[in-house]
């Protein structure tokens, strides 16, 4: 149950910025979640929407397959590992909310979208990545050490960087499909853990 509680704390937690923002610059033309991209995808080219959506599924599994099994304590799911079935609650709050739903919302949905308005897409994202990579890799680093924090800042650069582009050239701007690849990487290796594969 602390799991989910946690998770929604840290879904609000993550909103809090984006709403004080739109509350000022954008509430009286557009609500709130369209503004940060919860919106139905608009997809031109789904075969390379696909294959994005591939790519980064794979580049998502590195983490899992091949940093977590070395540093098995330290990693994010650590906390399910070996709870069973019953543990299932937790992982679903933890990959569809706590981090799938709140990251994407603040990472992509919020600081991309909004830095993209005055310096353009690709910079935008690039400090996207850049910042989720941090996010990611400081605290990896100072718990485990900084070999590992730099190879997991590296993949959640490059990761945060495909997720941008898939949501905002590939769907037109919608967080669904990021959000989807997101969650569903991070169930997949919750689950692995409940069933201590990982």
């Amino acid at each position: 149950m602390g799991v989910v509680i946690s998770a929604v704390l840290q879904a609000v937690l993550f909103l809090v910025l984006p709403f004080v923002w739109w509350t000022v610059t954008a509430r009286r033309r557009i609500g709130f979640f369209a503004w940060l991209g919860w919106k139905r995808p608009v997809v031109t080219r789904p075969t390379v929407l696909v294959a994005v959506m591939v790519g980064a599924f794979l580049l998502f599994l590195v983490p899992a397959f091949v940093i977590a099994p070395r540093v098995a304590s330290s990693a994010a799911t650590s906390q399910f590992h070996g709870l069973g079935w019953a543990g299932l609650p937790e992982v679903i709050a933890y990959a569809l909310l706590q981090t799938a739903f709140a990251e994407e919302s603040l990472f992509r949905g919020f600081l991309l979208k909004r830095v993209a308005v005055s310096l353009g897409f690709w910079p935008a994202n690039a400090i996207q990545a850049v910042v989720f990579a941090l996010v990611h890799a400081v605290p990896f680093g100072l718990v485990v050490n900084a070999g590992w924090g730099l190879a997991i800042g590296v993949l959640t650069g490059a990761i945060g960087a495909l997720l941008g582009y898939l949501n905002e050239r590939l769907a037109g701007g919608s967080l669904i499909p990021g959000w989807m690849l997101h969650a569903g990487a991070n169930l997949l290796t919750g689950c692995l853990a409940l069933a201590a594969v990982l």
